[in-house]
């Protein structure tokens, strides 16, 4: 019997000795890349599912549970379960365009969908106030693969992002409009396999450019068969220098199942930033 020994690194890498005594894998092999940091996609009917937390981007921020499965052709169809159990439906269609050695081209979009009508967590009066509202946000992305080396892969993804709100709003005041967002970014990341056993992803996401558009109308009843209303529509140009997201993330894998720990660093959830890091945590399986 073979013994496994811990590898002399830094002690935040320490749960990678876990890795010398896993079965060998090879994360650039065509079934086992990482297929949800790349451009590639599962094998035809290959599904995946499992459990994060915390996350890195809008698909995978707060809590997922990743659903897969692909097809034939490199078209890979999934939704996270998590969203859809919190009222926010989505899908995301991805397709491996190119396949060949030392680069990879892969092309994905999505669409997630809420209304506080479906809400359930929300109060009664909210859900019908507000049930006229839509959320809709239409994720889009470009990425390319480089598996340079053996033990080393870079990755390149530009994307674009847009999400709307749109509907009326029964109060006193009654009025509708539409707040839509519009942004593009970049999503670098790179691959290192110190073994053939363990992986480590460096990645950032970093939005370069990004537009803001509001249109409001609404009308009120001043007596009885008098309305007075106002409409405003404008659009404004949004900073977005310095609101990038870092993440570090090993993976570790036993068989079907694989373990995914790391550290983030100014993850953004909704209109908020963290300026402090977060753990992050995946578990999920491949079969």
């Amino acid at each position: 019997m073979s013994s496994c020994q811990t590898p002399r690194l830094a002690l935040w890498l320490l749960p990678l000795g876990w890795a010398g005594c896993v079965t060998t894998t090879n994360f650039q092999s065509p079934d086992q890349r990482l297929t949800d940091l790349s451009a590639y996609t599962l094998p035809a009917w290959e599904m995946r599912t499992g459990l994060g937390l915390v996350g890195t981007t809008i698909d995978t921020v707060g809590a997922s549970i990743p659903f897969e499965v692909g097809f034939p052709g490199g078209v890979q169809l999934g939704t996270n379960v998590a969203h859809d159990i919190g009222a926010v439906p989505n899908l995301k269609l991805k397709w491996n365009a190119l396949d060949v050695p030392y680069f990879g081209l892969g092309l994905q979009a999505g669409v997630m969908w809420s209304n506080p009508s479906l809400m359930y967590y929300l109060p009664p009066d909210i859900q019908d106030d507000y049930g006229d509202v839509d959320v809709i946000l239409i994720p889009a992305k470009l990425s390319a693969s480089f598996p340079i080396l053996s033990w080393f892969d870079v990755h390149f993804d530009i994307g674009y992002q847009h999400s709307e709100i749109v509907g009326g709003v029964e109060t006193e005041v009654d009025g509708g409009g539409s707040l839509a967002y519009r942004e593009v970014f970049l999503e670098p990341r790179v691959g290192f396999y110190p073994w053939g056993k363990c992986a480590l992803v460096l990645g950032a996401y970093v939005p370069v450019w990004a537009k803001a558009n509001v249109s409001l109308s609404g009308e009120t009843e001043i007596e009885p068969g008098v309305y007075a209303g106002a409409t405003a529509r404008g659009f404004q140009k949004v900073d977005v220098r310095g609101l990038y997201t870092l993440y570090l993330q090993a993976e570790m894998r036993w068989s079907a199942t694989h373990f995914r720990v790391g550290v983030v660093q100014f993850v953004r959830f909704a209109d908020k930033r963290f300026d402090y890091p977060l753990p992050t945590l995946d578990l999920y399986w491949r079969f």
